[in-house]
């Protein structure tokens, strides 16, 4: 800042260099997790801390030298231990790892794979995939929810924080028809959870489109 750069506009450089790169190796990464982790129904079985190096130049323009898939976690000085202990802090803290999620699960898994073998529920694939992405949808609207308001130290880059602040009127609440049994009303919650879902991602591509990241 005493040399006169806009220590702003660096960072919000810096922030557009992450997610570009994210972006880029963003379907190798979707591609391996699917292929290694087939039976993750909600997408969140794994989770890595990335460290970018980046240089600012005389000029003030900041470059990508290397991201490290495995940054040191070692301390040499108080002020290293300080940083380094709240990243580890707030990254257990965001993920929100708990044993009755596991449990919940691994019940869900187990009673799928119940359900194939004696033949009680003959799912299609289609059926099935469907199943899967109504759990996904429910569970990525609770997690987001939960993400934004435990950030600490983080900071949402993509989307950015401003999209969230973004209210839409609130449509009429849609009401389930009277005659619904336990089970057919369950669905139709799930199901109203699936269209919420595709709300929230139509207003992301929205943003997306309107907001495009500067060359």
């Amino acid at each position: 800042q005493r040399l006169g750069f806009d220590i702003e506009k660096i960072k919000q450089q810096m922030r557009d260099i992450i997610v570009k790169t994210l972006i880029s190796i963003q379907p190798d990464l979707v591609h391996h997790y699917r292929t290694s982790q087939p039976s993750d129904i909600y997408n969140n079985m794994c989770f890595e801390i990335l460290g970018f190096d980046i240089l600012i130049d005389k000029g003030g323009t900041p470059w990508l030298l290397e991201v490290n898939h495995a940054p040191s976690f070692n301390v040499d000085t108080p002020l290293d231990e300080k940083v380094k202990r709240g990243l580890l802090q707030d990254t257990l803290n965001i993920l929100n790892c708990t044993v009755d999620e596991r449990h919940q699960i691994v019940s869900i898994l187990k009673k799928i794979h119940e359900q194939r073998v004696i033949g009680i529920s003959k799912q299609s694939k289609q059926d099935y995939y469907q199943f899967r992405h109504q759990l996904y949808s429910m569970k990525l609207e609770s997690l987001d929810e939960y993400q934004l308001q435990n950030l600490g130290g983080y900071e949402r880059l993509f989307p950015p924080m401003k999209y969230y602040h973004t209210t839409d009127p609130s449509p009429e609440e849609e009401q389930p028809p009277a005659s619904l049994d336990p089970l057919s009303l369950k669905l139709w919650q799930m199901d109203q959870k699936v269209k919420q879902g595709r709300q929230v991602e139509t207003r992301k591509l929205e943003w997306i489109e309107g907001n495009e990241i500067d060359q």
